[in-house]
């Protein structure tokens, strides 16, 4: 369907994968032929379901850059594809012409490391949720230095980041599975930097 697509000049700005019936393998190789190299055109894309997503994360470095959304369930149990992995999406962040809008689900995810990436990009979100990664004893002081952050989240906040963004949090829990949840603190901000009245859950339009 892809080839066909592109055969005919189509270009997708939206990209979305559920969670069921994915078949790992076809995967793959959806985002490692060159049918598909017209991805170019994308600014909006979400794949839901868990599997090793180095790939997709390459591919996307090589040829968005003006991807503004994106909300990506990561999974990996390697250490060398989770490193490769996070290479690729400090290559994808400082290829973007436009403010993004991220959202990383990553059970157990090695926090610090991400935090490096994004601690290189700090004029870069506009909205920022960071779910299940593991931040155990991660410096947050560069929450302070983000310009264009207008809504930031995550799962278990450790004691630093309520000490930066201060009480005025909002929360949302959301349902991945029968039988899993996860629920995220959110901070939003106005334009002077200050906690805004109006909750907004940009990745999620219904409020909890």
């Amino acid at each position: 369907m892809f080839k066909m697509l592109t055969s005919r000049g189509v270009h997708l700005n939206t990209f979305i994968m559920d969670n069921s019936g994915t078949n790992k393998e076809r995967i793959y190789t959806l985002w490692t032929k060159l049918c598909y190299a017209p991805c170019s055109s994308l600014v909006h894309v979400e794949i839901h379901a868990p599997f090793p997503k180095n790939c997709v994360i390459k591919t996307l470095a090589d040829n968005c850059t003006k991807l503004s959304y994106l909300d990506i369930n990561l999974y990996d149990n390697c250490i060398v594809r989770t490193e490769q992995l996070l290479n690729y999406l400090n290559e994808l962040f400082s290829a973007q012409k436009r403010l993004s809008n991220i959202r990383l689900i990553f059970p157990n995810g090695p926090g610090k490391m991400l935090i490096n990436i994004l601690k290189s990009q700090l004029e870069s979100f506009k909205h920022l949720d960071l779910a299940k990664w593991n931040f155990n004893d991660c410096d947050w002081e560069w929450l302070k230095k983000c310009p264009n952050l207008t809504e930031f989240a995550m799962t278990k906040p450790q004691p630093q980041v309520i000490d930066i963004l201060g009480l005025e949090y909002d929360f949302y829990r959301l349902k991945i599975s029968k039988n899993s949840k996860i629920t995220t603190i959110h901070w939003h901000f106005d334009k002077f930097d200050k906690i805004s009245l109006v909750s907004n859950f940009y990745f999620h339009p219904e409020n909890f």
